[in-house]
């Protein structure tokens, strides 16, 4: 998972699509929507060396764990608030937090988080 502290928020949803190539395994393409958007992912890979990257982890396991049995939250929510933790240190107020999924939003703000995006 990658977290990544900034003051700007850009999202893309793209598919990709599969094709076949020879041999017949299935070969990725970038989606066509995605020529569409060259300043983002330019903006993208600037600032990816700033990203925190979380491994999976015993750490991040036991985190999620807990993150479980406190909030109400999925497993892949559970994991994404833990990773979170252990990328500010334990220090959640040293993070924004971004999601649109509101019962993830009640747990980072029960968890010390400033929310970046509320509705």
């Amino acid at each position: 998972m990658r977290f990544r502290h900034h003051s700007r928020l850009v999202g893309h949803r793209g598919g990709v699509r599969l094709g076949p190539v020879a041999g017949g395994a299935p070969e990725r393409q970038a989606p066509a929507a995605g020529r569409a958007f060259p300043d983002l992912y330019q903006w993208l890979a600037q600032i990816a060396s700033g990203w925190v990257v979380v491994e999976p982890c015993p750490e991040l396991k036991a985190t999620a764990v807990r993150m479980l049995r406190m909030h109400a939250l999925r497993a892949a929510d559970a994991l994404q608030l833990a990773a979170a933790l252990i990328a500010c240190r334990y220090d959640p107020s040293s993070l924004a937090f971004v999601t649109r999924n509101d019962r993830l939003a009640l747990a980072a703000d029960r968890e010390g988080f400033p929310l970046a995006w509320k509705r």
